[in-house]
């Protein structure tokens, strides 16, 4: 094989497991919107799960409109917790 073809080939990146998720996120979103069908997401999310290169993963999405935004965990801004029960005390005690 001569390097032009090597170079002319893009790397290999082996998937995390938020790439998996994001996409099987990302096919969530394709059934509530109507592209996908029940069995078909499925399948991709079998393959999404199974998949070892972002390339695999891309392949399994490049079909579907990607106009819906999917919200992941990392993206989404922290939000302020308060302690609700906190001022509750059982009957019968100060």
């Amino acid at each position: 094989m001569s390097d032009d073809a090597v170079a002319d080939r893009p790397p290999v990146v082996r998937a995390a497991d938020a790439d998996r998720q994001a996409g099987v996120a990302f096919l969530q979103a394709a059934v509530g919107e109507g592209p996908l069908d029940l069995d078909e997401f499925g399948a991709r999310a079998s393959a999404a799960y199974a998949a070892v290169t972002t390339a695999e993963l891309e392949a399994l999405l490049a079909d579907l409109p990607r106009d819906a935004a999917v919200e992941t965990a990392a993206a989404r801004t922290p939000e302020t917790l308060s302690n609700v029960l906190g001022d509750i005390r059982p009957a019968g005690r100060s």
